[in-house]
């Protein structure tokens, strides 16, 4: 459960080298802003093209959250990495 007014942290993975290059951790984006560009398979660990998007309510302390968890942390991480359609809307 997200309390409104809570800082979230947002991780934009799987992004081309050249959206590390534009845009800077911490950086704010607006709604409806570029946040970067898909990378290919070559740039980022040969997975098809896709935006993994996750929030997370505490400082991650670096640019990377779990993208699996087992299911016995399950409940703590749901608190933990809410999920991001409280931001994007019902997409799936």
């Amino acid at each position: 459960h997200v309390i409104e007014g809570q800082e979230l942290f947002a991780l934009y993975g799987h992004l081309s080298i050249k959206s590390l290059e534009e845009f800077q951790v911490g950086q704010k984006r607006k709604p409806g802003g570029l946040v970067g560009w898909i990378g290919d398979e070559s740039e980022n660990g040969n997975w098809p093209p896709h935006l993994h998007y996750q929030l997370c309510i505490e400082d991650p302390g670096e640019a990377d959250m779990p993208g699996v968890v087992a299911k016995e942390n399950l409940i703590e991480a749901r608190e933990k990495y809410p999920d991001p359609r409280i931001l994007l809307g019902d997409i799936y």
